[in-house]
């Protein structure tokens, strides 16, 4: 959870400045085996990304679980998609 919190933080000042909503879900019991500044730096620009191409006023969703002995993020925006 603590890499997503901290993607989170990187990212706020854009989030705010396109006023964006942004939802974290991060379960704090799910850990993973991995470069913590690598996996901070994937999820800050997969958040980077929904930010600077969801509409003004959009809305993020991040959710983090672990899912039969892996951890599952999901990010979900209103921009357009590929």
């Amino acid at each position: 959870g603590s890499a997503i919190r901290t993607a989170v933080e990187a990212v706020e000042p854009l989030v705010q400045a396109r006023a964006h909503a942004i939802d974290v879900a991060a379960a704090d019991e799910a850990e993973v085996c991995g470069d913590p500044v690598r996996l901070t730096q994937v999820f800050t620009n997969l958040l980077a990304n929904a930010a600077k191409f969801t509409p003004q006023g959009g809305a993020i969703a991040v959710c983090m679980r672990p899912a039969s002995g892996h951890v599952r993020v999901h990010v979900r925006d209103t921009g357009p998609g590929i």
